[in-house]
């Protein structure tokens, strides 16, 4: 669900639509990691962190710290980590930081009044 929520907000927001379940295979050709969506020519990936998988303890944030770091050493995939409070809130933070990896930046114009 928190998937499906995070593809809508970039959707939404102006973006492509990412690709979703983006395989990441070794020289041999077997899938080493899966990332739940990204921008493939961008190579940025998108994966939600829910707390029933991701976010129970600090061994799993260490192990998927870890885990996207190697995923950007081996094929230089850029790994926004987003959660509930991220897709359901109120404030752009995955918008926000994926504008930032793609490098776009925008800037508030103001109205003149009067």
């Amino acid at each position: 669900m928190g998937e499906s929520w995070a593809r809508l907000r970039l959707v939404e927001a102006g973006f492509p639509r990412p690709e979703v379940q983006i395989s990441l295979c070794d020289e041999r050709g077997i899938e080493v990691y899966r990332l739940d969506m990204g921008m493939v020519e961008e190579k940025i990936g998108i994966e939600y962190d829910g707390v029933a998988h991701h976010l129970r303890s600090p061994e799993q944030c260490a192990h998927d710290d870890a885990r996207r770091k190697d995923i950007y050493a081996r094929w230089g995939w850029r790994t926004v980590a987003t959660t509930a409070e991220d897709v359901l809130g109120n404030r752009p933070v995955l918008e926000g930081t994926v504008m930032e990896l793609m490098g776009i930046s925008f800037e508030l114009q103001r109205c003149p009044w009067g």
